[in-house]
């Protein structure tokens, strides 16, 4: 899957029957953009965010696509995406089930997407509350980096991303970077600086793209346990992104915050290292991550549903939780829901009204 950094958008002229999937917003936030989508006879815009992952709301567009294709043979179709992880999602979902598969190309227009989503093959759509509860694999064929595209996207979209590249640094270690704990407090100095930070972001998408593909190569359809490390942060990440309303940069930012601490609470992180990492992320994120909202509250039930419907759920009364021994050594271990609650609550980040 080869990843193209480009400053301008590509015609697309060579592909035989292109569908453009892309962020609305994108027509107003890059003005060269609207002019470029205008050279597809068949393009579709969409809100970007969950709702756009909703089950119920996916037959409309669906429908909508079938008919743009009727005729046309599966190898001729592309779907091209441009957006966010929202967009990205629904629109790798709607290339491995059109005509049982087509072609994808990602246009990544947010750092998250740029520095993860758009990388792996992984598509999914929500069912209710509950985040990634039907998906696929179907990995892109190219994923195109516009670094003019993604400098649109406001400091809060760069801040956001802080949380997915925390993450890689800590499963990477010295593969993501010699010195993965300096690079991040490199990134804190900038990180009130919009531009200096973009800058910067940039620099540090091949080197972060390479790592996840690294990961994701040793086990593309996560059969082996070893994808599995790059949901560091995510079980109570997506815990609460849905329930606070929050975005997916920064749940998963707290959601590491958690894991740290828990991995030291059990001996599997040393003090040391524990205080070093907890020291550049306090740097790094912004404050209000590093601590639960006072409103916070959620009851044991609500966590639990949450909890047990999460991809890395292994039965009602467990889950696969990732720990941290050090950067760069990271491992999967089963814990019981019951502990991982008890754990949340003693944290302070969910509780008991």
């Amino acid at each position: 899957m080869p990843t193209v950094f480009r400053n301008l958008l590509s015609s697309y002229s060579s592909l035989k029957y292109p569908i453009l999937i892309f962020d609305r917003r994108l027509d107003s936030a890059y003005l060269p953009f609207k002019a470029w989508r205008k050279s597809f006879k068949h393009a579709f815009p969409v809100y970007a965010g969950e709702n756009l992952k909703a089950l119920e709301s996916f037959p409309a567009t669906m429908k909508q696509i079938i008919t743009a294709t009727s005729g046309v043979s599966r190898s001729a179709v592309t779907v091209v995406s441009a957006g966010g992880g929202s967009v990205g999602d629904f629109s790798g979902f709607v290339a491995s089930i059109l005509k049982r598969g087509t072609d994808l190309i990602h246009i990544p227009s947010t750092w998250l997407a740029a520095m993860d989503s758009a990388h792996g093959g992984k598509n999914a759509l929500n069912v209710g509350e509950i985040k990634n509860q039907i998906g696929t694999f179907h990995h892109p064929s190219s994923v195109y980096l516009t670094r003019d595209l993604l400098f649109t996207q406001p400091r809060e979209r760069a801040i956001e991303a802080l949380g997915e590249l925390t993450k890689t640094a800590l499963i990477s270690g010295e593969k993501w970077h010699k010195d993965p704990l300096n690079i991040l407090l490199e990134l804190a100095q900038v990180r009130d600086q919009h531009e200096p930070l973009q800058n910067k972001l940039w620099d540090l998408l091949p080197t972060t793209i390479k790592s996840k593909s690294r990961i994701v190569a040793q086990d593309p359809f996560d059969e082996l346990g070893i994808r599995s490390s790059l949901n560091l942060g995510h079980t109570m990440g997506h815990i609460i992104e849905p329930f606070f309303a929050i975005s997916h940069g920064e749940a998963v930012g707290r959601g590491l915050l958690f894991s740290l601490t828990w991995s030291k609470k059990l001996g599997f992180l040393k003090q040391s290292h524990h205080k070093e990492i907890i020291g550049a992320l306090e740097k790094l994120y912004p404050e209000e991550w590093l601590k639960p909202q006072k409103n916070w509250n959620i009851l044991e039930n609500d966590f639990l549903k949450l909890a047990s419907h999460d991809k890395k759920a292994t039965g009602i009364a467990s889950v696969n939780f990732v720990f941290i021994r050090k950067i760069g050594h990271v491992f999967n271990k089963r814990v019981r829901l019951s502990d991982f609650f008890k754990e949340a609550i003693a944290q302070g980040w969910v509780g008991e009204k």
